[in-house]
């Protein structure tokens, strides 16, 4: 078992998004098992110098020597990615979102206000007791 067999997160046994403080916790769990000084296991040597390193690599106190995702080539594992460039997608989305939102809702209104129009044009009341001429009280009076 050594640096190169495992990545730090299977070194660590934490997920690839863990916090910084789970993995600080796994480390001093795994350093209480493994230290030479504390541990009853022999020959623990090795193993903790690996539980260092990837200590030392997740709390990005190194540079690793490989990437830390297996299976991708260095050159797409170290690519920066252009926070500005998604910010204005984003906003330029969540504009468009909104417009379509409010195009919807305004469609509601737009039907409301037909059918209102078609009420008044065809000089229908829409309440019986507006047809009677009388107050709502007097009609359920009656």
């Amino acid at each position: 078992m050594g640096i190169n067999d495992k990545s730090p997160y299977e070194i660590l046994g934490v997920g690839r998004y863990s916090t910084q403080k789970e993995i600080r916790k796994r480390y001093l769990e795994l350093c209480k098992i493994y230290h030479p000084d504390v541990s009853k296991i022999k020959d623990t040597t090795a193993r903790f110098k690996d539980i260092k390193y990837a200590y030392e690599v997740l709390t990005h106190k190194t540079i690793p020597k490989q990437p830390l995702i297996r299976h991708y080539p260095p050159s797409t594992a170290t690519t920066t990615i252009d926070t500005h460039l998604w910010t204005r997608r984003s906003i330029l989305g969540g504009f468009g979102l909104m417009a379509v939102v409010i195009f919807y809702l305004s469609m509601d209104r737009q039907e409301e206000s037909y059918s209102k129009i078609e009420s008044v044009a065809t000089h229908k009341s829409p309440t019986p007791w507006k047809e009677a001429g009388m107050s709502f009280r007097d009609w359920r009076q009656k």
